[in-house]
């Protein structure tokens, strides 16, 4: 949405996204997250979903996440590697945030129709 308003001296314009708010059955987003290093899967990485908490999932042993009933055709998330069990010793894993594309159908992450994986680097401890 864009909206310009009149001010003295101008005119000033800003431009915003507002976040879906409805969930839509059957319209989930799966994907599997892993170190950028090592290509380890990441184990209990946080999928938090803006707007929708009840819909806030952790990855399994395998890095694997399925996020359910998402809105459609995005919604947003932050990935949170607080409480990631299997970082490598005075290393942490970010938080991060991102916009994901769902269709109506059960979807894994995708980039022009080819399907991917989310890798994150680990950051020292002392760095952060």
């Amino acid at each position: 949405m864009e909206m310009a308003i009149t001010c003295p001296g101008g005119v000033g314009e800003y431009r915003f996204r507002t976040l879906p708010l409805d969930r839509l059955p059957n319209t989930n987003v799966f994907g599997f997250i892993r170190d950028s290093f090592s290509g380890e899967p990441l184990v209990g990485f946080t999928i938090r979903v803006d707007a929708f908490p009840e819909a806030n999932v952790v990855t399994d042993s395998s890095g694997r996440f399925e996020l359910k009933s998402m809105s459609a055709p995005e919604f947003f998330v932050h990935g949170d590697g607080s409480a990631t069990t299997n970082v490598p010793t005075g290393m942490r894993y970010p938080v991060v945030g991102k916009p994901f594309h769902s269709s109506g159908e059960t979807i894994q992450l995708e980039m022009d129709g080819t399907p991917f994986d989310i890798y994150l680097p680990p950051m020292a401890d002392a760095d952060v």
